[in-house]
């Protein structure tokens, strides 16, 4: 199954087909079609097409926010970034718009031919990149057809966000249209988007758009937020997804292993719009392996809820950091099964290990809290080969959308759709459901546990800089310092010197610091990223971000 499609996506060069050409500016076509007996046939679309699979991104990491961190501090969530020359997320952005035209405007010239299917794919990953390029930079050049080397549209200026979010909307719309469900693919089909990925995709879309007006002031913030809710409600009702439960108590964290895979169409899957990894060609695994440049900061495991449903400020359950493992008591089970405890059996390419109260620990994860979420085991492990999907879309994210939606359009959710979303995913992992009368009852805010929710189920997974930027929040969350694990009044002191932390201080709580409040710049010229400066060089109609 999976074999067939990668063939099909290497036929395509190993044919010769296609050849590169480099541009003077990044509008200009990236790939040139020379074979002249092409665009003749319904497969040679469904070819052209399988091109757009190669360029999905791989495994995130989030370091670029508050609740992961590296070795070093990072430059966007720090605030420090400096004007880039050049920048792959904008020219590699554009370079695919491109290729997804150059398939309509093909198809446009054969309006005899069936290949409304692959128009619709088109007009997918046409609508993934301009939101992409919108959530990082904003205002952007709309660019709707193939250019030339001479064609005005070359130095057009920027287009405001609602009009380039409103036109990828409209390549969604056309995309639900025309994409068939997964139900009705074919086995060697499975990895292609569908009908349900466009209507993710619209809901993801429309929420972040809709939240960025609300917070930031802007068009049609009521108008997404319905879009969003509509679509998230659509996908919700299809029938078509579900929630990974195989693995029973571990299922949340072997969702992130091959087990999770769309591997089969005889059940319903959580991924929607995912990576496929090809096991019978790719030489590499595919899974959060680089552990020592990645672990989770004392944030995060902070926001994981007390097993009663409760914050650990307000929880009685919560048993404090004075042991090695106390914090991971009585909480949340996707606490545990995303960052690795003492004691926990893990996976090297040498083979099995128990985590071991050691300074060897801190090699791990800086912070003192190894991610687990996404990393291998077993002999793929061992022999590089981790072969699971990366998830760009889950059935979890749509279900947290929905709710999203709901309560920023009317500032109140029923316990009913709470139902339909937040408690299908608590149902998951054994936790107590989100009610209005809990909610009042223990003094909570419902939006602060909707986006805590938001953040402990998509932890890692590249979504929380984001969020933070169209909650805007950002300049706030940001700037507070990064700690790890308390060192102070806890079994920690005892294993390592305080000096082979690498660390920058110790705050009021014993909690190790590793980087200050005070190298924290994030500002509000950090909500969006600057503009490649050698672009404004070539377009004299392109302006710079605020700030830049």
């Amino acid at each position: 199954m999976k074999k067939s499609f990668i063939k099909i996506i290497a036929g395509i060069f190993c044919a010769g087909m296609l050849v590169a050409c480099e541009a003077d500016l990044d509008f200009k076509p990236e790939t040139q079609v020379s074979d002249p007996s092409f665009w003749n046939t319904a497969r040679d679309f469904e070819l052209y097409a399988n091109n757009f699979y190669l360029d999905l991104p791989g495994l995130p990491a989030g370091r670029d926010a508050d609740t992961a961190f590296g070795n070093s501090n990072n430059n966007v969530s720090s605030g420090t970034n400096l004007a880039p020359e050049n920048d792959g997320n904008w020219g590699n952005a554009y370079a695919r718009i491109r290729k997804a035209t150059y398939l309509v405007e093909k198809a446009e010239e054969k309006a005899d031919l069936d290949v409304k299917r692959y128009v619709a794919e088109a007009k997918f990953f046409r609508a993934y990149w301009y939101y992409n390029l919108v959530r990082l930079f904003g205002d952007v050049p709309l660019v709707t057809k193939v250019l030339s080397t001479g064609s005005e549209e070359l130095y057009l200026p920027r287009t405001t966000r609602t009009d380039v979010i409103d036109f990828a909307l409209q390549d969604l719309e056309y995309a639900v249209a025309n994409l068939p469900e997964r139900s009705d693919l074919k086995a060697s089909e499975l990895g292609r988007v569908t009908k349900g990925a466009a209507n993710a995709l619209m809901a993801k879309v429309a929420l972040f758009e809709g939240t960025w007006s609300k917070y930031h002031g802007g068009a049609k913030t009521d108008e997404r937020l319905n879009v969003a809710k509509s679509a998230a409600a659509t996908v919700i009702n299809s029938g078509e997804y579900a929630l990974y439960n195989s693995s029973g108590d571990e299922s949340f964290r072997r969702l992130f292993l091959a087990e999770g895979d769309d591997n089969s169409l005889g059940k319903k899957t959580e991924s929607i719009f995912h990576r496929r990894y090809w096991e019978e060609v790719s030489t590499h695994g595919y899974s959060n392996s680089n552990q020592a440049n990645f672990s989770a900061t004392r944030k995060m495991v902070d926001m994981f809820l007390c097993a009663d449903g409760l914050p650990i400020d307000k929880s009685p359950m919560f048993k404090g950091y004075g042991t090695f493992t106390s914090e991971f008591e009585d909480r949340d089970p996707r606490c545990s099964q995303s960052i690795v405890k003492v004691g926990d059996e893990t996976w090297t390419h040498q083979g099995s290990y128990v985590y071991q109260a050691e300074p060897q620990l801190f090699y791990w994860g800086k912070t003192g809290y190894r991610v687990w979420k996404m990393q291998g085991e077993g002999q793929p492990r061992m022999d590089y080969k981790e072969f699971n999907d990366h998830h760009i879309i889950r059935y979890a994210e749509v279900l947290l959308i929905y709710a999203e939606a709901t309560y920023e359009l009317a500032g109140t959710i029923s316990d009913a759709d709470l139902d339909k979303s937040i408690n299908v995913l608590r149902d998951r992992v054994g936790m107590p459901h989100l009610t209005n009368g809990f909610v009042q009852t223990n003094g909570l805010d419902m939006l602060t546990e909707i986006r805590r929710e938001r953040t402990v189920e998509l932890a890692f997974e590249g979504e929380r800089l984001e969020d933070l930027k169209r909650w805007k929040t950002a300049v706030d969350e940001l700037s507070k310092p990064i700690a790890g694990i308390q060192y102070e009044n806890s079994e920690w002191k005892g294993i390592i010197p305080f000096a082979d932390l690498a660390a920058d201080g110790i705050d009021a709580n014993g909690f190790v610091i590793f980087q200050q409040a005070s190298e924290r710049k994030f500002s509000d010229k950090n909500y969006l990223f600057p503009v490649p400066t050698q672009q404004i060089q070539l377009n004299p109609e392109l302006t710079q971000n605020p700030g830049w």
